[in-house]
């Protein structure tokens, strides 16, 4: 057994040798140094274990702060560093104001206006006016004038029209008590086809409109009138003239102002045309 361990063992108790004794001495003070040392380091990791971070501890005013002129926030505060005598600690924290978000303003949007749909001329709404042509497929139709009581010229032509009646030399004459009289419309037509037209044909129908709205077709059965339209056919290029007849009820005293132009065509389904009328 070597002297160290023999100290070791015995303590270094009295019972040893000098030389033993001597060693002892030196091994009890490189353990006390040793001890120190550990105690000391000890203490500096138990130190540095304990202190937060400034930037993570809790700010209160009047604890210690760091370095003059730092700020810190906390607890919706802000803390200046700032030294009283020579001490150095947190000021009285002033409140932080969060900024109030500003809503963006919300582009005003013009309601873009759609344009008024302009009436076709010839529909109810935009009826040709007076005296103004309006083409129908191949023909263009205008309205020279309106006539009225235009029975006398019939009853003149044939006593066998309706209204009319033979005088004692048979001549036909107004009949009084007829129910109704005779207007006449007269019509000029221009025929741009590439074909002979008849401006009232089959497919053709001409309507007087009565107070009520109600429509008055035109008669085509009257024998003797000069110049019907019903009668009239018109070359490529070419224009004709004629009359359009309607018997009116006498209890009838005003019209509408318009007459219309329906147009069958090839279909079955007509297509109107409104045209504006003097009385």
């Amino acid at each position: 057994m070597s002297i160290t361990s023999v100290c070791h063992t015995y303590s270094c108790g009295v019972n040893v040798s000098n030389h033993c004794t001597y060693l002892c001495k030196r091994l009890q003070s490189r353990m006390r140094t040793k001890l120190k040392t550990s105690i000391m380091l000890i203490t500096l990791l138990a130190g540095t274990f304990s202190v937060v971070p400034s930037s993570q501890a809790a700010t209160k005013t009047g604890a210690k702060c760091a370095k003059k002129g730092i700020v810190s926030n906390s607890a919706g505060k802000s803390f200046t560093c700032i030294k009283v005598g020579k001490v150095l600690i947190w000021s009285t924290g002033n409140s932080i104001n969060k900024p109030i978000p500003t809503a963006s303003p919300v582009p005003l949007v013009t309601p873009t206006q759609k344009p008024t749909p302009t009436a076709t001329l010839g529909s109810i709404g935009a009826p040709v006016p007076a005296g103004s042509p309006l083409k129908i497929g191949d023909l263009t139709y205008s309205i020279d004038n309106v006539k009225f009581n235009v029975d006398s010229v019939l009853c003149a032509a044939n006593s066998l029209n309706t209204g009319c009646k033979s005088d004692n030399n048979l001549l036909g004459i107004v009949d009084p008590a007829s129910p109704t009289t005779w207007v006449a419309v007269n019509f000029t037509v221009h025929n741009a086809a590439s074909a002979i037209a008849s401006p009232a044909g089959f497919s053709t129908q001409f309507d007087l409109v009565l107070p009520s709205g109600q429509l008055l077709e035109n008669q085509d059965f009257v024998f003797g009138y000069p110049s019907m339209l019903s009668d009239v056919s018109i070359i490529p290029g070419g224009s004709g003239s004629g009359a359009v007849l309607f018997q009116v009820p006498k209890t009838v005293t005003s019209l509408k102002s318009f007459l219309v132009i329906r147009d069958s065509g090839e279909s079955f389904t007509p297509t109107d045309y409104y045209f504006q009328i003097s009385w």
